[in-house]
């Protein structure tokens, strides 16, 4: 009986600790993006977006609060799922103006791999998000990536 217990409370443990850090990490790629502001410009688009521009002239140039939400490999697909969690966040009070990068890469029907919704794991939390994920992976993947936070995160 008291290894039942004690394996009771290692499990209880291991779920307290990838909660808290599925939590730690997930807002830090919040900030990252700056989906966690209020922002007048949102950028949405593949990675070469996210090279090319440069937020923080921007952000003094323009004088107004940018968020810059690109990913990797994201097609046309991605990136509608990537606005989508933007406007039906709480931020997206302040918003005026969407840029929307155009590349070689959007127009694919698989991005640049058949698994970029993989990219979307950390915010499985969000309603749009996680159908989008559920609709694309097998139900294996999604309740393993469901059940441990941190894993999702690699």
């Amino acid at each position: 009986m008291k290894k039942i217990l004690l394996c009771f409370w290692y499990i209880i443990a291991f779920i307290a600790v990838d909660r808290g850090l599925g939590i730690f990490i997930n807002e830090g790629l919040n900030r990252y993006f700056g989906l966690n502001q209020h922002s007048e410009v949102l950028l949405i688009g593949h990675s070469h977006l996210m090279l090319a521009t440069d937020k923080a002239k921007l952000e003094t140039a323009l004088n107004c609060r940018i968020s810059k939400y690109c990913r990797e490999g994201v097609n046309v697909a991605d990136r509608y799922q990537m606005v989508k969690q933007y406007l039906e966040s709480l931020y997206s009070d302040s918003l005026k103006i969407v840029l929307y990068g155009v590349d070689q890469f959007m127009f694919t029907g698989t991005g640049l791999s058949s698994n970029s919704y993989k990219l979307f794991y950390p915010f499985m939390d969000e309603k749009n998000i996680d159908q989008y994920i559920y609709d694309n992976t097998d139900r294996y993947d999604y309740w393993l990536h469901k059940l441990f936070c941190f894993h999702s995160l690699f």
